[in-house]
């Protein structure tokens, strides 16, 4: 690993050096001179010596270049937090020790992700018909296009998320009794998925009379189930917080996507559930990356503002399909229009999942192209 460095603090540089995954440190004159010659894992970079909008363009050129950037002040530590997690860099201050330094990068670029869900990802929405389960769906078919297995998981259930033009005999609710007797056999459970393109599916719960009667356990043995049969198991909570499938779907799983639209209910829906329930259970605004769905520039409600409103950093925006419905009434998905900003987007965030969730530790036969979350 090769580290650059655009920093007055020439003490780090041979501190860093001693680590020994780091095989080589370069001396960097701009962030405009960086090349991709220069093979750089990461660079550590003073804020006076850039600016956000050249961070933005660094990130677009380099999408898996891991970046540390040490903040002057308390107050732009705090400015450039939430920037710095929409662009997937890190932040820290520059009146901290070099060791200290030393431990966040340990910590944040060279560790390996141990917990047992890194690869289970929440989708959940913040109001119902936000669009949570056509973008679990496509996100699944971009994460299969990268060579990974890949099933989704219908736990919505308030809304089946049942597929135009498709049938299929399971559901959630009709293997719930398995699960809660453990009559199903780890090995079994793809038989009990909708499969298209190698892409499986659990239809959610049709039984709407039971949405408050399932339980956390078979739950959790479901999750645990998927998790080790593919590569990125994808939960499709929905909007409504206040059922086990929500609950499970969000502890059991290390990255939470909240699909959002811009319109007010955004906000006031997803707010009022975080203090309803959320805030209750230990859940914080950064917890949560924010997608905006069906994104327009020509809209009132800008993608920063509805951010703001609802206190969760911007991860992405997904562009308006204007054959959306007629999309997913002919195929079951929209990712299936091959609308190509949509799809461009959605191969994005795909990639970027697939670096967050493994972080060093991907298999070494898959070559995938990926962008670091943080």
């Amino acid at each position: 690993m090769i580290i650059g460095f655009l920093t007055a603090n020439s003490a780090l540089q041979p501190e860093i050096e001693t680590l020994s995954m780091v095989e080589d440190t370069q001396i960097v004159g701009s962030v405009e001179e960086l090349t991709p010659k220069q093979k750089l894992f990461g660079l550590i970079i003073d804020e006076d010596q850039t600016s956000t909008a050249e961070l933005i363009t660094l990130r677009q050129r380099f999408p898996k270049l891991r970046v540390l950037v040490l903040a002057e002040s308390d107050e732009s530590l705090l400015r450039l937090k939430k920037f710095a997690t929409a662009q997937q860099m890190d932040v820290i201050s520059q009146r901290v020790s070099n060791e200290e330094i030393l431990f966040t990068l340990k910590s944040l670029w060279f560790s390996v992700n141990h917990s047992e869900y890194k690869n289970v990802i929440s989708i959940s929405g913040t109001h119902p018909q936000v669009g949570v389960t056509q973008t679990a769906l496509s996100l699944g078919k971009e994460l299969r296009a990268l060579n990974n297995s890949v099933c989704v998981l219908g736990f919505n259930f308030y809304h089946a998320g049942e597929m135009p033009k498709q049938s299929t005999d399971y559901s959630f609710d009709v293997i719930y009794p398995s699960l809660e007797n453990r009559l199903i056999e780890k090995e079994k459970i793809k038989e009990v998925m909708y499969e298209v393109d190698k892409l499986y599916y659990m239809i959610g719960n049709r039984n709407y009379h039971r949405k408050h009667a399932y339980e956390m356990e078979p739950i959790k043995l479901l999750i645990d189930y998927a998790k080790d049969q593919f590569d990125y198991v994808l939960i499709d909570i929905g909007a409504q917080y206040d059922t086990a499938g929500a609950l499970a779907g969000l502890e059991y799983s290390d990255t939470h996507l909240l699909v959002g639209t811009q319109q007010m209910v955004s906000s006031q829906h997803f707010n009022r559930w975080k203090e309803l329930i959320l805030r209750d259970l230990g859940y914080k605004d950064e917890d949560f990356l924010l997608v905006v769905n069906k994104y327009d520039a020509s809209r009132t409600l800008s993608s920063k503002q509805l951010a703001e409103d609802l206190g969760v950093p911007l991860y992405n925006q997904i562009p308006l399909v204007a054959d959306a419905m007629d999309s997913e009434m002919l195929y079951g998905f929209i990712h299936d229009s091959l609308d190509k900003p949509y799809l461009k987007v959605m191969t994005d965030i795909a990639r970027g999942l697939t670096d967050e969730t493994y972080q060093g530790d991907k298999p070494t036969t898959k070559k995938k192209r990926s962008f670091l979350l943080f």
